[in-house]
């Protein structure tokens, strides 16, 4: 400790009462993640300010138009930070699974919440602001404060407690409306998993369809509920009313399977990993990589011709809307820019986003659909020589170039990219996650595939299975790419089976048929692994760095590390504006990396070389 205050100099302790005014002022500049300074919030926005000021962040021009006030006195807005502390404190107890801890905290914020709804006055204001203003309101955080609870109560099991609180939130129409599917869909599951009440189960699931709130997301996951019922014996005399239910029943995508040697799965500190095919050309020494999922499929694309590829899932997608929808973007629309920082306007995850600029959006989308390549080219080196590097939905570095961009827009066709951005700019906040992992193109061809990856074990989440549908539906070329993970003697450089889904099979490595290289990894797994990105070559036994082998740029680590499906999605947190950069990438993908004590000789791997010739030596 003393060595660290050396170190960190002369401090100063500010008064915690002026932090507290400062940070409420910069609480009304631009509405920042007020919930922790340590995860962003205040600290986030003092850091852009810097930033800007010193010239290394730009962000788009726009004019500010504020119509309505959020907070209409002080004591409003030193209630909303009070309940923003109560919300903080019940997500750290939720980290460290402090369950009974995190309850005494929701107890205080529903005893504020019953308070507040009691005052006529206060929630006539905050029915009369816009949906996406409404979320900063008091009444709405402590709404998400009641939300936590009920996972709360289920990680307790008492799932009484939990469906009391759902119903009590799905009783008011006025807040976090937009949470009414999740609210349904877990009622729906307590109802019939754990307290065994099919009949209300079905009466939820029958309201929840007919529900304009619900969104499309919940929607399917409650149709997918009622036929597994239906095709229970145990609920046959509730067929009739699900038969009557406005189910959803989206078009299965095709599916295509190829076969990859991997890693053993239960290596500490590692996602399932494999070799390239190509790679098991060689019988003795050569060259080995170990690769991703979504890296042994791009390999396999490009095999069929599709020279370029990125696997960055919606980032692709949402920088193409973006540049195309620029204008709409910023265009003067009161309220939802309330500071001269931010990189989309408040209402973008609203239904009012398409609402106020509907003229505009159908323009554009009309414009794409009659527009020639030339001015589909000239649109976007429009918007790319004017914006680039601003601070966006645009993520600039995602292509190498303005031709390499231009490549992908000719390669998947203006029709496809409008019905993209159409269903992006109508429901943004859901469609924003879920798209397929893959985009692969030649563009000299101009064929274009998108492609949802599945790993063994994995399945299609609703958002994906939605995602495609709608692909299909946009004449797309859109499919499913299974990977089995198959043993050394097993694999096979022969062409991808396409496979319907009842003959879908999972494949394992039988135990005579475990590679050397399994074998061996066994040895390392009482050693700590770090959690890395990257790739490495071995050739002869010398281990090279990816730099050597690859053009791959290195700053799109992060792909890996971000997770689609969560308990708590990040659809599901009204209150934190996340936006999340990602960083540009080739074909290539990076790879996991070995400790530099690790040598891979040619289909084999074991762990510390010194200690292996020590061992044969005392032998």
């Amino acid at each position: 400790m003393k060595r660290a205050q050396a170190c960190l100099g002369h401090c100063c302790l500010v008064n915690k009462s002026v932090r507290q005014v400062f940070m409420r002022v910069l609480m009304l500049y631009g509405l920042p993640r007020y919930d922790d300074d340590e995860e962003g919030g205040q600290q986030s926005q003092l850091t852009t300010l810097l930033m800007v000021n010193m010239g290394r962040m730009r962000f788009p021009s726009y004019d500010i138009i504020r119509d309505h006030a959020i907070f209409q006195t002080r004591d409003d807005l030193i209630r909303f930070e009070n309940c923003s502390q109560i919300q903080g404190d019940i997500e750290e107890c939720m980290e460290k699974h402090r369950w009974e801890a995190a309850l005494e905290h929701c107890d205080l914020a529903r005893t504020i919440y019953h308070n507040l709804i009691n005052d006529i006055h206060l929630m006539e204001h905050d029915a009369s602001l816009p949906r996406f203003l409404r979320r900063f309101t008091s009444v709405s955080l402590l709404v998400y404060v009641l939300t936590c609870s009920v996972e709360c109560y289920q990680k307790l099991k008492n799932y009484h407690k939990a469906v009391e609180q759902l119903q009590e939130l799905l009783a008011q129409t006025t807040h976090l409306q937009d949470y009414r599917g999740r609210w349904y869909d877990r009622l729906a599951l307590n109802l019939e998993m754990h307290l065994k009440k099919p009949a209300q189960a079905v009466e939820v699931i029958s309201k929840a369809l007919r529900d304009p709130e619900v969104r499309k997301g919940h929607r399917l996951s409650l149709s997918i509920r009622a036929e597994r019922m239906a095709a229970s014996a145990r609920y046959k005399s509730f067929i009739p009313a699900i038969t009557e239910m406005p189910l959803m029943k989206p078009v299965e995508a095709p599916k295509v399977v190829i076969e990859g040697r991997s890693l053993p799965a239960d290596i500490p500190g590692y996602k399932r990993s494999f070799i390239r095919q190509d790679s098991d050309r060689h019988a003795g020494d050569g060259e080995v990589t170990v690769c991703s999922v979504e890296e042994l499929a791009l390999g396999h694309y490009k095999q069929l011709g599709y020279s370029e590829g990125l696997h960055r899932e919606g980032a692709t997608v949402n920088t193409l809307f973006g540049i195309y929808f620029w204008d709409a973007l910023y265009a003067p629309v009161c309220d939802v820019f309330r500071s001269p920082h931010q990189a989309a306007p408040l209402d973008l995850d609203d239904a009012n986003f398409y609402e106020a600029r509907r003229q505009q959006i159908d323009h554009r989308l009309s414009e794409l659909c009659s527009w020639c390549e030339e001015e589909a080219e000239v649109e976007l080196e429009r918007i790319w020589n004017h914006h680039a590097g601003e601070v966006s939905l645009v993520a600039w570095d995602l292509f190498r170039n303005v031709e390499h961009a231009k490549g992908l827009v000719n390669s998947l066709g203006l029709r496809v990219i409008a019905a993209i951005c159409e269903r992006l700019a109508k429901d943004h906040r859901f469609t924003r996650s879920g798209f397929p992992d893959l985009i692969v193109w030649n563009p000299s061809t101009k064929m274009s595939r998108i492609v949802e990856v599945k790993g063994p074990n994995d399945r299609l989440s609703t958002k994906q299975i939605l995602w495609l549908d709608y692909l299909l539906a946009s004449e797309a070329v859109a499919e499913v790419c299974h990977v089995e993970a198959i043993g050394a003697k097993k694999i096979k450089l022969a062409s991808p089976r396409k496979i319907s889904p009842k003959k879908t099979s999972k494949k394992s490595p039988k135990n005579n048929e475990v590679s050397d290289l399994e074998n061996a990894v066994e040895g390392t797994q009482k050693q700590k692994k770090k959690k890395d990105e990257g790739s490495v070559c071995v050739k002869n036994g010398e281990v090279s760095d990816e730099k050597n082998i690859t053009n791959s740029s290195a700053s799109v680590n992060e792909n890996h590390n971000v997770s689609e499906e969560k308990n708590v999605n990040e659809d599901d947190r009204p209150l934190r504006s996340k936006s999340k950069r990602r960083n540009s990438d080739d074909f290539e993908e990076p790879r996991k990396k070995f400790k530099k004590n690790t040598v891979i000789k040619g289909t084999g791997v074991v762990k510390n070389k010194k200690k292996i010739e020590g061992k044969k030596k005392s032998d």
